[in-house]
């Protein structure tokens, strides 16, 4: 093979490095990934030391920009628990489309959760993992679970 060929060869391997380092690059995410009003849906158990409650939710999240309004309707054990109008909290989104978050509901209890988003930002995969309870010893364990779609109210 001539150094031509071999120079050829080079650089379409070098457009091909670029083009495909650019196009992960494009795929990366952040907390501007996942922004809008999204609908979900919920459910798991949560592990108090008198027995576990199975909670059932959906509802709305907003994020924008690191903060979270959620809105939502739940059941613990079957049982109407009564809906918060307004569930405050902040998210933070990794550039491996990994992320986190924190829901702080008004008795001062909060909830912690880990993010997977996909389809571009569309869908949201959550895990809430504990439950903080003020004056309480330690985190409540949770495996709550559900996914979110992205509406289509701000498209």
């Amino acid at each position: 093979m001539s150094k031509l060929a071999y120079k050829g060869i080079l650089a379409v391997l070098v457009f091909m490095l670029a083009f495909g380092a650019a196009a992960v690059a494009e795929e990366g995410c952040s907390d501007a990934t996942l922004n809008g009003a999204y609908g979900f849906r919920m459910s798991g158990q949560v592990f108090f030391p008198n027995g576990a409650i199975q909670r059932d939710e959906i509802g709305r999240m907003q994020f924008d920009a690191g903060r979270i309004s959620l809105s939502l309707f739940s059941l613990n054990n079957g049982v109407v628990d009564n809906p918060f109008d307004t569930i405050p909290g902040t998210y933070t989104v990794n550039s491996n489309c990994t992320g986190s978050a924190e829901l702080n509901f008004p008795n001062g209890q909060v909830v912690k959760l880990k993010l997977v988003l996909s389809k571009r930002g569309t869908i949201v995969h959550a895990l809430a993992f504990a439950l903080i309870i003020p004056g309480a010893p330690g985190p409540v364990p949770v495996a709550v679970h559900g996914d979110g779609e992205k509406l289509g109210l701000d498209d």
